[in-house]
């Protein structure tokens, strides 16, 4: 069952796709361009932020609802820091996945 809370959701998909991985979320929003010459899919005002994984996993959530709500899009959602063994040592890999449309949707 689909939860109706949009907070309970997001956790759910987080836990889904990042559970056991420690590092920083890394998120990117933005505004479709308003300007008359703006290319397809340019982002005005375009903002990074970053959360400690999974300790502050609530506050990147309630960002992001109030993002949405200001009808801002979240463009790319990474997991940064998290290590896998490599033959030649340890080396950072990054999961992240795309959105094209609002959150809260």
């Amino acid at each position: 069952m689909i939860p109706d809370n949009p907070q309970e959701r997001i956790a759910d998909l987080w836990t889904h796709l990042f559970e056991g991985l420690e590092g920083y979320l890394v998120t990117f929003t933005g505004q479709q361009s308003a300007r008359p010459d703006a290319r397809p899919n340019e982002l005005a005002a375009p903002q990074q932020r970053s959360w400690r994984w999974p300790t502050q996993a609530e506050a990147a959530a309630d960002y992001l609802l109030e993002q949405s709500q200001a009808g801002r899009e979240l463009r790319r959602i990474s997991i940064l820091g998290t290590w896998v063994n490599k033959p030649h040592g340890p080396v950072p890999i990054r999961l992240g996945a795309h959105r094209s449309r609002r959150i809260d949707r």
